[in-house]
């Protein structure tokens, strides 16, 4: 993640996340996914995914 702290920069390209992989062992996931992020959440917690609530979704 890179960032400035003044925040109204955060929409002009400011503020994003950065993928760095092994070449020889590519993540399957994909950054900002939302259902990769709760789906990981609610295994991580045992829980059913739509049971999960997630601010800003």
């Amino acid at each position: 993640m890179y960032h400035c702290h003044i925040i109204e920069h955060e929409d002009g390209g400011m503020m994003a996340q950065i993928e760095s992989y092994d070449p020889q062992h590519p993540q399957t996931y994909h950054l900002m996914d939302m259902d990769t992020l709760r789906n990981a959440f609610a295994k991580e917690q045992g829980i059913k995914p739509e049971d999960v609530w997630m601010p800003g979704m």
